[in-house]
């Protein structure tokens, strides 16, 4: 945490103000996802976002407050559909982490 002061001067007294500056710092990454955030300083956003095939699970947003950022670290987990219904079009396979999509063909 940086500190810088402000002084102001007037004609009977002399006075200053401390400000501290407050610093986040970087979010760790979201695994599977992505977080928009421009600077790391006091009343910063971050937004995340999941890639296509995963969900976000925990808070969408996050704020820089004075004692650091707000909330948890949020996860991205495979959005895996059920691979019993067969009368559906296409279903996604989830090994771990990864997912793929199968076209499921009609006899």
């Amino acid at each position: 945490m940086l500190e810088y002061i402000d002084c102001f001067c007037t004609k009977r007294f002399i006075f200053s103000l401390v400000h501290a500056v407050v610093d986040c710092l970087a979010l760790p990454l979201l695994t599977d996802g992505i977080i928009d955030v421009n600077t790391t300083t006091f009343n910063s956003t971050a937004a995340y976002s999941c890639n296509d095939g995963y969900q976000l699970v925990g808070d969408t947003g996050r704020v820089c407050l004075s004692s650091g950022w707000s909330g948890v670290d949020p996860v991205c987990n495979c959005e895996c559909l059920s691979t019993n219904n067969l009368e559906q079009s296409s279903f996604l396979h989830c090994d771990s982490k990864k997912y793929w999509k199968t076209e499921v063909t009609s006899f």
